[in-house]
Parts: structure tokens; C-alpha cells; sequence
């Protein structure tokens, strides 16, 4: 099947199969998950600190359940920016 695509006002033709529409579609699919993690940069971890800050382990496993279904397993990144969160708000 051949699309047609403009770019800087030339018509590209595309076949599925080409590297054009492999790259058109990976950085759709970029830019796509690029807004949704730039909604919520850091996700559920507010949240996870929040609910441990408070001692309420029930919602520190829900949400960090829901944290690791969507953007995956909790990497050391994460564990030390929901340990400076906590540390935050113990001091509030």
C-alpha cells in the first residue's frame, strides 16, 4: 500500500515496507508517549511518597502497582526521587 506524505512541501510516496514509513511511524509513536510522559513526568511516585510519608501501605502497593503496569518496573531513578520526595515532605 503507498501513502503519500508532505514534507517541506514535497510529496513523499510510501510503501509500508519503506525505512520512510518505519521512521514516520516510530517517531509518531515518540512523539505520542513524549506528551503522555510529559503530562505526568514522574508518574505514580508522588503519590507512592505521599502514601508512605503517611504510612499507608495499602496505597503505596496500589499505586505503585499502577506505576509499574504502565511505565514498568521501579528503576533506582525512581526509588531516589520518591526518597527525596518523602524527605520533602518530612519537612513540611
Amino acid at each position: 500500500m503507498l501513502y503519500v506524505k508532505k514534507r517541506e512541501n514535497k510529496e513523499i510516496w510510501e510503501n509500508e515496507n519503506s525505512i520512510v514509513y518505519l521512521i514516520s511511524k516510530v517517531e509518531k509513536e515518540f512523539q505520542n508517549n513524549n506528551m503522555k510522559n510529559r503530562k505526568y513526568a514522574d508518574g505514580y511516585l508522588p503519590k507512592i511518597a505521599y502514601h508512605i510519608s503517611k504510612s499507608n501501605s495499602e496505597k503505596v502497593n496500589y499505586f505503585t502497582e499502577r506505576h509499574e503496569t504502565k511505565y514498568g518496573k521501579l528503576g533506582a531513578n525512581d526509588i531516589n526521587k520518591i526518597i527525596d520526595m518523602v524527605m520533602e515532605l518530612a519537612i513540611k
